[in-house]
């Protein structure tokens, strides 16, 4: 800015809205999330995280257009756009993320529908196996995760692999392929034990 519209921004008021804003921001995040959490369930929570700062933000950046009265705003409208763009983004992605990803037999393979699916072929399936516990996820490097719902690539201690979870509860079927690559599957809906039990069929 130049000196000219520095001086015409009321500094005092701004900072004072700025630590109010966030003080806020920050007490409701919490307060709301875990009421969620345990009232509702994580899932709620987790699209609540999602989009609540967001919105926070739009409403932020333009209240803090009255306290630089006659400065330009490109800065404050281009910000809102992309913030307006990112909400729609996760408003599209939500429900696409959530939707569940089913596990189809075919003739010679199998299919994972939905974000992060795959088909594999039943010849590049070294075996398969019925797991309680996942191994301990350190972090996602490219994926989806929120809530209950994990799809996509994560780390854990000494390898990556592919998540498709449409649950967090056990039990978790892996599929390890012949060049290494680890699959774990979990379905919402359906018997998780009676999937394994088609699928070790079909590659008898």
């Amino acid at each position: 800015m130049s000196e000219e519209e520095r001086k015409r921004i009321n500094l005092k008021t701004y900072l004072a809205f700025f630590r109010r804003f966030h003080l806020f921001l920050g007490i409701s995040t919490l307060t709301i999330s875990l009421a969620l959490y345990y009232l509702i369930n994580e899932d709620v929570a987790g699209i609540f995280l999602a989009l609540y700062p967001i919105l926070a933000y739009i409403y932020f950046i333009a209240r803090s257009a009255n306290s630089k009265k006659g400065v330009k705003s490109n800065h404050s409208k281009a910000a809102i756009v992309v913030l307006i763009f990112v909400l729609i983004l996760i408003g599209v992605l939500l429900p696409y993320g959530y939707s569940e990803s089913e596990l189809i037999l075919h003739s010679d393979t199998l299919e994972i529908n939905g974000i992060y699916g795959e088909k594999i072929k039943f010849k590049d399936v070294e075996s398969v196996a019925l797991l309680n516990q996942l191994p301990k996820i350190r972090y996602k490097s490219n994926g989806y995760a929120l809530g209950s719902v994990s799809k996509g690539w994560f780390k854990t201690d000494n390898e990556k692999v592919k998540l498709i979870l449409n649950t967090n509860t056990g039990p978790y079927i892996l599929i390890t392929k012949t060049d290494g690559q680890k699959v774990y599957y979990a379905p919402k809906s359906g018997s998780t034990e009676e999937q394994f039990l088609a699928l070790k069929n079909k590659l008898l």
